[in-house]
């Protein structure tokens, strides 16, 4: 019963949209809200590439904003130096003390250039039951992007220490600094406290070198976590 009402809703705002711009739904879907509103036709509704939308000059100063939101710019070009296969040293630290392990980390462009995706492996130090430290199998995945439109770089993080994710958004320091700063929200399960804030630095030392640092603002302003020491796979140490 649950899925019949959930296609008929579905149905309902399908032809809603539909009604509303003469475009069927899987283009509907697809397209920015500023083309649905101004510039649907009947023929957008044939999906036939090279035919043109009814325009005017405000659908004209959308689309241009549009294509510079949409298309690559210098803020992507950090992660094209991202891009490749890494060796990482993963470093935990505690009040007193710090453990170390080792990763690899694969990471690959995606959309043009528009994103990229990070697949670590390897092993972490955590605590068990009875709060003795031991390594164990470690998987994490990292998403990058920048984003034109807030002219931000922003990401998020998961892994199998966790059941949430981690997302988080910065800014280039002004005078082109090689660290990129970016905060967001953490929970914090053994203390109950949700929402704690994170900051996480990018630096990014030469093409072959770079590091991500966490830290835990609720402890300290600057207390760290953890870093992430990356090495490009096969570059002089």
């Amino acid at each position: 019963m649950n899925n019949q009402n959930n296609n008929r809703q579905a149905s309902i705002f399908g032809m809603s949209i539909f009604r509303l711009t003469n475009t069927p739904v899987y283009v509907a879907l697809l397209l920015p809200l500023s083309l649905i509103v101004y510039g649907g036709t009947s023929d957008m509704s044939q999906n036939q590439s090279g035919q043109q939308l009814e325009v005017n000059t405000e659908l004209l100063e959308m689309l241009a904003k549009w294509q510079t939101v949409r298309t690559p710019g210098k803020g992507h070009e950090l992660l094209g130096k991202l891009a490749g296969e890494w060796d990482i040293t993963l470093r935990f630290h505690g009040r007193k003390q710090s453990w170390e392990s080792k990763c690899t980390s694969q990471c690959t462009l995606l959309h043009g250039g528009r994103f990229l995706l990070e697949q670590i492996t390897g092993e972490i130090y955590a605590p068990d039951e009875k709060g003795h430290m031991r390594l164990e199998p470690y998987t994490a995945t990292r998403f990058l992007g920048y984003d034109n439109y807030k002219k931000a770089y922003v990401g998020a993080f998961a892994e199998n220490q966790n059941t949430y994710f981690l997302t988080f958004q910065g800014h280039e320091k002004p005078g082109g600094s090689d660290q990129i700063p970016m905060f967001g929200l953490s929970d914090e399960p053994m203390l109950e406290i949700q929402d704690a804030t994170m900051k996480y630095v990018l630096s990014l030392k030469n093409n072959d070198h770079y590091v991500w640092e966490v830290y835990a603002l609720a402890v300290d302003d600057n207390y760290k976590v953890f870093d992430f020491v990356y090495t490009r796979r096969n570059a002089e140490r």
